[in-house]
């Protein structure tokens, strides 16, 4: 039996997903994971990259919520960590439950905010080099 800490192997990913308490276990076959990259269309990592800079642009809080959301969402696909990554997404997501009123306004509630981030970090801390930075990043405090 495959364990929570096993590494990925070549026919099959381990993803590890831990968050308030509970613990799920996702597999996925590499092949799969290939699988869903789209071939024609946008590429993620120019998408993602877009969604950032709209989100780093845009001036209207509800608008700069539904970019945060659609980051969060996308942070639970695997095929989306090392893209996310560089666009250091993560950094977002605290920055949205440490400090919401700077990062998107006094309009929207803070608890709304800190919804959000968590829910982005929940889902992109099953890639273990996110992971790892935020044990770094508690670390430092």
């Amino acid at each position: 039996s495959v364990g929570a800490s096993s590494p990925c192997h070549a026919r099959r990913c381990l993803v590890r997903r831990e968050c308030c308490g509970a613990r799920a276990i996702m597999y996925s076959s590499v092949q799969r994971l290939e699988e869903r990259r789209s071939t024609g269309d946008l590429d993620r990592p120019s998408y993602l990259c877009e969604l950032v800079r709209n989100f780093t642009n845009e001036k209207r809080s509800v608008a700069k919520m539904a970019l945060a959301t659609q980051l969060a969402n996308f942070a639970y696909d695997p095929v989306n960590f090392d893209a996310l990554r560089e666009l250091n997404v993560m950094d977002l997501f605290l920055d949205l439950c440490r400090d919401p009123a700077h990062v998107v306004g006094e309009d929207v509630p803070a608890a709304r905010c800190t919804a959000i981030g968590a829910k982005g970090l929940c889902n992109i801390v099953a890639d273990r080099t996110h992971s790892a930075l935020l044990s770094c990043d508690a670390e430092r405090r």
